[in-house]
């Protein structure tokens, strides 16, 4: 059986934020590039010991903030973390 073919992906999307900070990553969501509001804000990668990327608090704005994720490989859930 021939093996699936990983595309790598830019997915967007908006936030809606009430807390000043926040942590962004999940186990499951592979490797890749997120950026906050035109920041980068960092890697990431399911290996290793970092597995979430600190969000600073004065890269969000009250109300509707826009997130940006390059996925490297399979795409996964895009997960915030108070």
């Amino acid at each position: 059986m021939p093996k699936r073919r990983i595309t790598p992906s830019f997915i967007a999307a908006n936030l809606t934020c009430a807390k000043p900070a926040t942590l962004f990553g999940h186990p499951r969501m592979g490797k890749g590039a997120v950026w906050i509001n035109g920041h980068a804000l960092g890697r990431f990668w399911n290996l290793g010991p970092e597995q979430t990327v600190y969000v600073p608090a004065p890269w969000l704005r009250k109300g509707i903030n826009e997130v940006v994720v390059f996925a490297q490989d399979q795409p996964s859930p895009i997960v915030f973390v108070d």
